[in-house]
């Protein structure tokens, strides 16, 4: 199955949507959404949040991580995807879009998006079939993902959107 990606653009669009709530335990969202744009069964799939692997809650990065792996039909994908910038009380992605992104000050979130990739590759299963990655993230997140992509230059093709455009790059 290498070469095509499992999600198609509109599912990537509508799971990166549904980030901003958290993709932790929303397995029956994830599948409903596939079926109803496929018309078929997604692949076997797991979803890794940073929450749950206790990444980002000083920083404010917020990021989940699908793996979808069946070693018969030779498919072994994951979708890094990052939520965008999300106010809240202390306004602490408002500040970190001012001094890391804007100013270059801070890479906390950065970092933190770095430990969870870590974190996930090393959880998942490459044996013979190769590990094909996919990224995308929406304003902040969009920054993150293409930053990620960056760094590790492992990544098949990175999606980073913002209200006015999206940004695609195909590795």
């Amino acid at each position: 199955m290498s070469g095509k990606p499992i999600l198609n653009d509109s599912i990537r669009n509508k799971v990166t949507q549904l980030e901003y709530k958290g993709l932790s335990g929303k397995e029956k969202e994830i599948k409903r959404i596939y079926k109803e744009s496929t018309g078929k069964e997604p692949p076997p799939f797991k979803i890794y949040s940073s929450d749950e692997m206790n990444i980002g809650k000083e920083s404010g990065f917020d990021g989940a991580a699908i793996h979808f792996y069946d070693e018969k039909k030779h498919i072994n994908q994951v979708y890094y995807i990052f939520r965008g910038t999300e106010p809240s009380k202390d306004f602490g992605d408002v500040v970190y879009d001012a001094l890391g992104i804007g100013a270059g000050e801070d890479q906390a979130q950065i970092s933190d998006a770095t430990k969870m990739y870590e974190k996930v590759e090393g959880n998942i299963k490459s044996s013979g079939t190769k590990v094909e990655r996919y990224g995308d993230g929406h304003s902040l997140g969009g920054h993150l993902i293409v930053t990620l992509g960056l760094i590790t230059k492992n990544f098949k093709d990175v999606r980073g959107m913002t209200s006015v455009a999206l940004i695609y790059f195909h590795y």
